[in-house]
């Protein structure tokens, strides 16, 4: 199948025509068959259930069939879905194949395959854990789309709002947290942890206001995101499994975050049923560790005010001496692996080493402290109003 998607990508682009444009229409045509006799063979229901962002329909929420990795259907929706991102993902500074640019400029021109590409981003979120390497590639496209660094031509051409479009995404990405291959992580259990990362650091990205967004974003999308990343962090915390166990202090304290950015500092009205969203989280939680970071958050956010509004610094001095600034790992360092044929899908279903679990998870637990120490950075307008929001915050 790689083979095959890969000899279309590179010699369509050598066919001689006298008219360039059928260039393109070959590219179009192809593409078209992918889908038709590829991936809708794999995926059964997408023509009936599939995403129509066009139509505003997330397509509904089917139960998922538990399919080993060796299944050929996985196999072959890994490499329709890698092929698909990778084409997504191209753009004209990359140094990329002409092939990637004429597929791109095929994929966004016809609705029925953008639609498709929508639809296999969120089925991707739901392969075995063995296809990480997969996974992180569409988190990494839902990354740049999210943060408005390269949005898809459909934005502009067929006036979809970036509203909509955020909503998608963010109910793609969250939707990881209700994989079923979670609940039996075992020795994938780092490619989990590896991929909540990536998850995590995308939603801090995004509330963070250092984040310069070309489009505002509605304080609907504000809502869903921290509904959303509550709603999958209760799922996961609320069991007694291996992986809730790795995350779920790291999960509560990125919730906690986020609402800092968005509630505290950037002073986003929220909801009152997504207070009881966030509530139910702490209420239904089952690891100490939750509740640990919760008061790591309220001393950094306490000592933030204090430092801001009365120039005193709280920390101990050993504390401010042996502070160490948290190097971030992006989602891309993850996805810029060599990807050789079939070597890669091999490469992804090898054991990995069980002592690699906890190096990651203790960098994962700590990744998010440095936002929270140097929030006072941001804290230098609206004082009182920030003292009184981030005190509600947290005697809710």
């Amino acid at each position: 199948m790689d083979k095959f998607l890969e000899y279309c990508t590179r010699e369509t682009i050598r066919i001689e025509w006298n008219d360039e444009n059928i260039r393109l229409e070959c590219a179009k045509f192809i593409l078209d068959r992918v889908i038709v006799l590829y991936i809708y063979e794999i995926f059964p229901d997408i023509e009936t259930n599939g995403v129509d962002i066009y139509g505003g329909w997330e397509g509904s929420e089917g139960q998922i069939d538990i399919r080993d990795t060796a299944d050929p259907v996985v196999i072959a929706r890994y490499w329709l879905i890698r092929w698909m991102a990778t084409v997504a993902l191209t753009t004209n500074n990359d140094l990329a194949t002409t092939g990637q640019l004429l597929y791109r400029k095929a994929l966004f021109s016809s609705r029925k395959a953008t639609n498709t590409l929508l639809t296999l981003l969120k089925e991707a979120v739901m392969l075995p854990l063995p296809c990480s390497n997969v996974i992180h590639k569409v988190f990494s496209l839902i990354n740049t789309w999210l943060l408005q660094r390269n949005l898809p031509p459909f934005i502009e051409q067929e006036g979809i709002a970036v509203e909509s479009l955020s909503l998608l995404l963010i109910h793609f990405l969250t939707s990881f947290f209700h994989s079923p291959y979670l609940l039996a992580a075992g020795e994938r259990l780092s490619s989990a942890i590896s991929l909540t990362q990536s998850l995590l650091q995308t939603t801090r990205d995004l509330s963070n206001p250092s984040t310069h967004l070309q489009n505002s974003l509605s304080t609907r999308v504000w809502c869903e995101l921290i509904k959303s990343l509550a709603d999958g962090v209760r799922t996961v915390t609320s069991r007694s499994d291996a992986y809730g166990r790795a995350t779920s202090g790291a999960l509560a304290q990125n919730l906690l975050g986020v609402i800092v950015f968005v509630r505290a500092i950037s002073g986003i009205e929220i909801e009152e049923r997504v207070w009881d969203d966030v509530l139910a989280v702490f209420q239904s939680g089952c690891w100490m560790q939750m509740i640990e970071q919760w008061s790591r958050v309220v001393d950094s956010v306490t000592r933030a005010l204090i430092l801001n509004l009365f120039k005193v610094d709280i920390a101990p001095t050993a504390q401010s001496t042996s502070h160490q600034i948290v190097k971030r790992v992006k989602s891309n360092e993850t996805t810029s692996t060599q990807e050789d044929g079939n070597a890669e899908f091999s490469e992804e279903t090898r054991s990995e080493n069980d002592s690699t679990v906890g190096d990651e998870n203790a960098q994962f637990t700590s990744v998010v402290q440095d936002d929270f120490f140097h929030v006072s950075l941001l804290l230098e307008t609206n004082k009182e109003t920030i003292f009184i929001e981030k005190t509600a915050l947290f005697h809710y």
